[in-house]
């Protein structure tokens, strides 16, 4: 009793115990009971009446008021990662909402400002445009969209306009682009679809010295009049614009803001690659877990991988990932190897996922706190029960002893004795038919 008040009222210096201690701590204490059981039925025959009418009152009272209280625990604890799991769903979706908001606004403005008469007309040979002008209206558009460079692009991936080029005569196709990042211009050209690629690490024209933070590009396609039939509108080329993953990150750090000081965010792609982190910026563009060899040298090929290519674990959260299932448990970085609990929302313009992540030990504090009420009265009820059995066993086994007193007289000689007769009952009886005899 003296340790469960210490541990309930003295908190001022405790600290979290380890999962794997509780679990040992637990496992502990229910095979020591069950050791002490055992003995308690192996020599419950040589113990005296007393002794039996005590276990016989406290035990069975004991185990049901732990049995309630583990199925008490249990249920609470259920409920309450059930409601944390509901709540962070919530801020899992409402995150995923404004990332897919923020990427879907970029292709529909970028999609808006590649329809413009003046970037049609400049990649119209019969039509006379102002490179001037043409640079100076994508300037403006860069600034409103907040892009690192806008880049035009003909159909034979020519660049023919950069807002942070003047000579492009250096420039390669495509930008420098990888092969597969070259597919999805192209396909953008053919389709009309905008494009968001995946996040990349390229040293493209206009992308230099900052290609190590990682970027993404938005790609919308231009369009212009067929001169064969001018009642319709033929594919000229492509608007291409560089993002930072400045905004992404914002957008992941305000969830401790507007969760909790204990809630964080982790962005993670179709790689296990996080994007962003809510808890520390620098945790970001590491790898929860290594990539096989082949897959390695494909996003390798593909200029995906970070030049410091970091795998930090931890291997219950890359399980977690992969399972696809909306909530698990897993440690992250930032807390350590304590367990948290996790929820997921994944973005729909990119395979990427959003986990909204809470320490455990937050969610089940109110747990803790009933296990410890429980704790005690459990133990102001074993210390009643045992001072009622005591006394019960002293009212049953006086008479009995008494009596046993008498019959040892009269075993010794001593006929004259008469045993007491102090109740009505089967020992009253029994004293009463021992004066007879």
């Amino acid at each position: 009793v003296s340790s469960l008040l210490l541990d309930g009222f003295v908190t001022i210096f405790q600290i979290p115990a380890p999962s794997l201690l509780t679990t040992f701590a637990l496992v502990a204490t229910g095979l020591l009971a069950l050791a002490y059981l055992v003995v308690l039925m192996i020599y419950f025959s040589y113990y005296d009446l007393r002794t039996k009418i005590t276990i016989a009152v406290f035990g069975p009272a004991i185990i049901s008021v732990s049995l309630l209280a583990v199925i008490n625990n249990i249920s609470a604890r259920a409920n309450l990662l059930d409601a944390a799991n509901q709540t962070l769903r919530l801020v899992a979706r409402q995150t995923g909402d404004e990332i897919d908001a923020y990427l879907a606004n970029l292709a529909e403005t970028l999609d808006a400002q590649a329809e413009a008469s003046t970037l049609g007309f400049f990649l119209m040979p019969e039509v006379e445009q102002s490179t001037a002008d043409a640079r100076r209206y994508l300037r403006t558009q860069q600034i409103q969209s907040g892009a690192n460079f806008y880049a035009v692009i003909d159909r034979d991936g020519a660049v023919v306009l950069h807002t942070s080029i003047s000579d492009l005569s250096a420039v390669p196709p495509f930008l420098g682009l990888p092969p597969t990042l070259q597919s999805g211009l192209q396909q953008t050209l053919l389709s009309g679809t905008p494009y968001i690629s995946p996040v990349i690490f390229a040293e493209i024209s206009g992308q230099e010295g900052q290609a190590s933070n990682g970027y993404f590009l938005v790609v919308a396609q231009i369009q212009g009049i067929d001169p064969v039939n001018v009642n319709r509108t033929i594919p000229l080329g492509v608007l291409v614009g560089s993002f930072s993953l400045t905004r992404v990150q914002e957008v992941i750090t305000s969830v401790g803001a507007m969760a909790s000081s204990q809630t964080f965010a982790v962005l993670y792609d179709e790689n296990h690659m996080r994007i962003a982190h809510s808890l520390d910026s620098s945790h970001a563009l590491s790898f929860v877990s290594a990539l096989d060899q082949d897959r390695l040298e494909v996003l390798v090929a593909q200029q995906r991988i970070p030049q410091a290519y970091r795998i930090t674990g931890p291997e219950n959260l890359a399980e977690g990932l992969e399972s696809g299932a909306v909530y698990f448990s897993a440690a992250e970085l930032g807390t350590g190897s304590a367990l948290n609990s996790a929820a997921v929302e994944k973005i729909i313009n990119r395979p990427w996922v959003v986990v909204i992540m809470q320490p455990q030990s937050i969610a089940l504090q109110p747990v803790q706190a009933q296990t410890r009420n429980t704790a005690l009265l459990a133990s102001g009820v074993t210390a009643l029960t045992i001072f009622i059995s005591t006394i019960l066993a002293r009212m049953f086994t006086t008479p009995i002893s008494n009596l046993t007193i008498v019959a040892q007289r009269a075993a010794a000689g001593n006929l004259y004795l008469q045993a007491p007769v102090e109740s009505t009952d089967e020992i009253g009886s029994l004293a009463v038919a021992f004066n007879s005899m």
